[in-house]
């Protein structure tokens, strides 16, 4: 009856990890995914360590403090006092680290704040990550409305995290590695965020890894190993190398 609860199918280990990954708030999923997965492929005859490595960017996203960039865009950025201040657009980095929010302003909020009310372009106004108290269904900050004269301010052409997103990725050797599907943001220590990247086909190869509709072929690099980032991300490891950061830090908590 369980092998046919589980079938030996991939797709429908999918169908459960999928639905492990929406309910991945629960804290007993988190605290037994390993015995979950083990037990899963065993019943399943399927390698242990395949599924795991496909699997663990699931949960260690959330068991980490990490959070998709696209989760986090349109979040709303509250004042202490619970005054609307705007809503999150991007966030600047430089070198590893998360540095300021990028927020789309609350014209009605402006004058408050000292400064003028436009009629029709929208505001763009950057707040350092430090005024940052909580971060989760909305943004709040540690001031109240009264203390946020000149906090907020003009945003430049900074290196926003976003930019990031669709960029291809070379190792030391120069092999593409892949592209980057997203940002995973440390929303705790607002540090060393990771790339989701999407692994072309000859790298899984290189790493002994079987495509699979389960992880979409996405792993994630902390970006640590980032050596310098041009019109491509360079990783400063080679091709084989890849397989030690993931197995050893699939994503790095800080």
């Amino acid at each position: 009856m369980v092998l046919d609860l589980f079938g030996s199918s991939r797709l429908k280990l999918s169908s459960i990890f999928t639905s492990f990954e929406e309910r991945s708030e629960k804290q007993w999923i988190k605290k037994y995914r390993i015995f979950i997965v083990r037990s899963v492929s065993t019943l399943c005859k399927i390698n242990f360590a395949q599924i795991f490595y496909e699997s663990i960017h699931i949960y260690d996203s959330r068991a980490l403090n990490m959070e998709k960039l696209k989760r986090l865009e349109g979040k709303e950025v509250l004042s202490k006092d619970g005054k609307y201040m705007g809503k999150v657009l991007d966030f600047t980095y430089h070198v590893d680290d998360i540095k300021k929010i990028l927020v789309k302003m609350n014209k009605d909020i402006l004058e408050d704040i000292g400064e003028d009310k436009p009629m029709l372009s929208s505001v763009k106004r950057t707040i350092s990550i430090e005024r940052v108290k909580a971060f989760s269904d909305n943004v709040v900050l540690y001031d109240p409305l009264s203390d946020l004269h000149g906090v907020f301010q003009e945003f430049s052409e900074e290196n926003l995290i976003s930019s990031l997103k669709g960029m291809k990725i070379n190792c030391t050797e120069g092999r593409d590695v892949g592209h980057v599907k997203d940002i995973l943001v440390d929303v705790e220590n607002w540090t060393s965020p990771s790339l989701l990247v999407k692994l072309n086909k000859d790298i899984l190869e290189t790493l002994d890894l079987k495509s699979s509709i389960l992880s979409k072929n996405e792993l994630a690099i902390s970006m640590e190993h980032v050596e310098r980032i041009r019109d491509r991300i360079m990783l400063d490891k080679s091709a084989d190398e890849i397989g030690d950061i993931i197995d050893k830090e699939p994503i790095k908590k800080v």
